[in-house]
């Protein structure tokens, strides 16, 4: 940077702003270093090589006039003495901190200097006196510098507060707090980065927009401005214009895992997965992060591959901050494979670690009664009756409304024998989902055995209201008018069940038999 900029340097208060184009790896995104460790670099870099030299000038004349009051007989001798070693103890430190942005050492600095100069005064008038129009100026000077610390202070104030509010994701408070710091003027450039995410998360894109906008006007090498800034538009729905701002941020940044995950993001909004993929595993290079493992085993879920998608779910579980999301989507993935037991497992981790929307913890639930009805199921299909009974009521005591179950429930007890409480179970599916046409299917049936015919065909024709085109419910709805007497109907629907039918040759045969009979009967 001095190299670059040798006699005036990069500017005062510029080295934040200039020091990210030299940056060899050294930057992480939870710091924005405003100056380096070491004073003299600093002040090289920023105002040249000729501030160096008049910064080490007034060392120099320090030095000059301690030695020449040290041999001398005056009694401030010692008290020089003690300035030079309070002068040099802060610039030693200033080649390893920044004592300059400590109120307390730099009072000590200038206290020393100040002290060398009453003791170094001239015995004598000076013959020169001040100039009365410099004089009048003055007062001028130290009003306006009074205007700015004022207006600083302010700024401070406000900043802080909406720095605090940030932090407590109180967004309506942040942009209150952020707003008011603005008016008093651009101290700070992340003032305008931090009132930006306060819009965006309110969903004032435009606004937060211009603001982080505003912000790179003031420091254009702020690689998280770029990163915010192209959240912002990927949520426009400008995925494009947001990916070129994440790789102006990882240019800047080349270790900025969040503008990869960002980027990442945006890729599989448009479609790009092998990008999305690619860019996921950058961020995943750099840092473990949870969020990055959960998204990149979604997209491997939705390629069919299961076994991926598996591996990093559980890798997002197992990070330092794990995405508790994970445990949802990896019951759902279980789900999907018939393994229940696993599921259960997950969802019932969900709901216990889930701090976020309670809209959630409740369709966990749902998901976890649907999971013990499967596993009811599986239970039902090896023969084990009673197992698979208690999985439904289990199923059915978590999620009351869950439709599935109550079918699953009903067919469970057909099985025992208990053909009343069947009725009932497949009467709370049907009131749980009237869409349901097994429910119905099912009900019909068990009224038709015991030759309730009208309540049979009832329910097959709301049946029928539900799934017009379903030969079996016609077929039963034969049965059933068959059963009543009336052969008309039973013809009709025996026609319409044949025109519908896509099932085994000898069903179809021998419902085409019956339908001959009854026209047979019928007659022309």
């Amino acid at each position: 940077m001095i190299r670059d900029n040798p006699i005036l340097g990069v500017g005062f208060g510029n080295w934040e702003i200039a020091y990210p184009l030299y940056d060899q790896g050294e930057l992480r995104t939870d710091v924005t270093p405003r100056r380096p460790h070491n004073d003299l670099l600093w002040i090289g870099s920023e105002i040249g090589i000729l501030g160096l030299a008049s910064y080490l000038s007034i060392l120099t004349l320090f030095m000059y006039h301690a030695i020449q009051l040290w041999k001398t007989d005056t009694p401030h001798k010692w008290t020089v003495l003690m300035c030079g070693i309070s002068l040099f103890a802060m610039i030693g430190d200033g080649f390893f901190n920044f004592p300059y942005e400590r109120l307390a050492p730099t009072m000590n600095f200038w206290l020393a200097l100040a002290i060398m100069g009453i003791c170094f005064r001239p015995t004598t008038p000076s013959p020169h006196a001040i100039p009365k129009r410099f004089a009048l100026i003055l007062p001028v000077i130290l009003l306006g510098a009074i205007w700015i610390t004022t207006k600083q202070l302010s700024f401070d104030y406000y900043y802080i507060k909406a720095i605090r509010a940030h932090y407590q994701e109180d967004h309506v408070n942040t942009e209150l707090a952020a707003a008011n710091a603005i008016q008093q003027g651009p101290f700070n450039h992340q003032v305008f980065i931090i009132y930006g995410q306060s819009l965006r998360h309110q969903k004032e894109y435009a606004e937060a927009a211009v603001s982080v906008r505003k912000g790179l006007q003031y420091h254009p090498n702020f690689p998280n401005a770029y990163n915010n800034l192209g959240h912002i538009l990927d949520e426009m729905g400008d995925h494009q214009t947001a990916i070129e701002n994440y790789r102006h941020s990882i240019q800047l940044l080349p270790y900025h895992h969040k503008a990869h995950y960002n980027m990442a993001i945006a890729y599989e909004k448009m479609g790009e997965i092998d990008s999305a993929i690619v860019a996921y595993r950058k961020a995943l290079a750099i840092t473990p992060y949870a969020k990055a493992y959960h998204n990149l085993a979604g997209v491997f879920k939705k390629q069919g591959q299961i076994d991926s998608a598996q591996a990093y779910y559980l890798k997002s579980l197992s990070a330092q901050e794990p995405a508790i999301e994970s445990f949802f989507n990896l019951g759902n993935l279980y789900t999907e494979q018939y393994e229940y037991t696993k599921a259960i497992t997950a969802f019932e981790k969900f709901m216990q670690d889930w701090k976020g929307d309670p809209q959630w913890v409740s369709e966990a639930q749902q998901r976890l009664s649907e999971a013990n009805s499967g596993l009811g199921v599986q239970a039902e299909q090896r023969g084990n009756i009673d197992e698979a009974l208690r999985h439904y009521q289990t199923a059915l005591k978590i999620w009351p409304q869950n439709a599935m179950g109550w079918y699953n429930l009903g067919n469970g007890i057909l099985l025992k024998g208990k053909k009343s409480d069947a009725i009932e179970a497949y009467q709370k599916a049907i009131s749980y989902d009237n869409t349901l046409t097994n429910a119905y299917n099912n009900l019909g049936l068990i009224y038709t055995e015991q030759k309730q015919y009208p309540q049979a065909i009832e329910i097959f024709e709301k049946a029928l209201q539900v799934h017009d085109d379903s030969p079996i419910i016609y077929l039963n709805l034969g049965n059933a008018y068959l059963g009543k007497g009336d052969i008309y109907r039973a013809a009709s629907a025996y026609e319409k069940c044949l025109a519908y039918w896509d099932g085994d040759a000898q069903t179809a045969d021998a419902v085409r038999l019956t339908l001959n009979e009854l026209k047979a009967a019928i007659g022309p």
